[in-house]
């Protein structure tokens, strides 16, 4: 049975997601309402796109994904209808699109708006207005437009330094356990390291170098790296959590400093070495 899901940076402090769900309820009554997540952090574009891209594929096909993060980024608002492997994504442009699939979205279309989108509560009216025809019609029959989406910010993306041979990557989200997810899929890891070894250098002698299947691959307490079920970096302690260990934060483009995570490619070097090449890092 297709559902409504939800995202949101809204918390559950006040009335913001029920608002959310009561509007939805009323205007979508056939519909199941349910959340995903509403504890993304404040305007975290990247981190609500790796949830939404994590789990929308575990809902049934058609149903609509509707994340309300930096919905008013852009001005004016636009908003956007997306369809990829049965599923509908009701989004504003603001780049979330391309955080979460890249280039491989090829149904885009623009809704045309007629009168301005001013605040959350009529955003999520004209969502729920577009979910309701989108259960009838085709967006081609509803007359809107193809459109392209807009590019993720390079902020965003990890950043490959060919002088030192390797990508500076942040995190982009922490589970409850402390494991730390980094902004590397497994497909642009594959392509930078073209089958070279590589090392993670975390703390002064803190080193992973190998890829992991599952935590259980390494003793409890051990460190270990793995691409989880969204394709994404992983890097965590059996039994325990990397993010307190290593005193690492999820990055935010509000920050003026924060720590990067290298991926260094090529034989890890002695001990004496890293805490020296780390020390350099850390100055520039």
């Amino acid at each position: 049975m297709a559902c409504v899901t939800l995202i949101s940076d809204f918390g559950h402090q006040d009335a913001s997601v029920a608002k959310v769900k009561g509007i939805l309820m009323c205007r979508l009554p056939a519909l199941p309402v349910l959340d995903i997540t509403h504890q993304i952090p404040p305007y975290h574009l990247q981190q609500a796109a790796y949830v939404l891209l994590a789990s929308y594929l575990h809902f049934p096909e058609g149903s609509y994904h509707l994340p309300l993060v930096e919905v008013f980024r852009e001005q004016p608002v636009h908003m956007l209808v997306a369809k990829h492997e049965g599923h509908f994504f009701v989004v504003p442009d603001n780049g979330l699109l391309a955080l979460a699939f890249g280039e491989s979205l090829t149904n885009v279309w623009q809704v045309p708006r007629k009168e301005p989108v001013g605040a959350m509560r009529d955003w999520v009216q004209l969502a729920a207005t577009v979910i309701h025809l989108l259960q009838q019609e085709t967006p081609e029959q509803l007359g809107y437009q193809p459109c392209a989406i807009r590019q993720a910010g390079r902020h965003w993306l990890p950043k490959y330094d060919a002088e030192r041979q390797c990508l500076e990557c942040h995190v982009m989200h922490m589970d409850n356990f402390g494991n730390v997810v980094l902004n590397l899929h497994k497909d642009a890891f594959e392509t930078y390291s073209n089958g070279r070894p590589f090392y993670i250098q975390l703390l002064r002698d803190e080193v992973v170098s190998h890829i992991s299947a599952h935590y259980h691959q390494v003793a409890a307490g051990q460190k270990l790296c793995r691409f989880n079920e969204a394709g994404f970096l992983e890097i965590a302690i059996n039994k325990g959590s990397a993010a307190k260990l290593f005193g690492l934060k999820v990055y935010s483009e509000q920050q003026l400093m924060y720590n990067h995570i290298r991926i260094c490619f090529g034989e890890a070097p002695p001990q004496r070495v890293l805490r020296l090449q780390l020390e350099a890092f850390n100055q520039l």
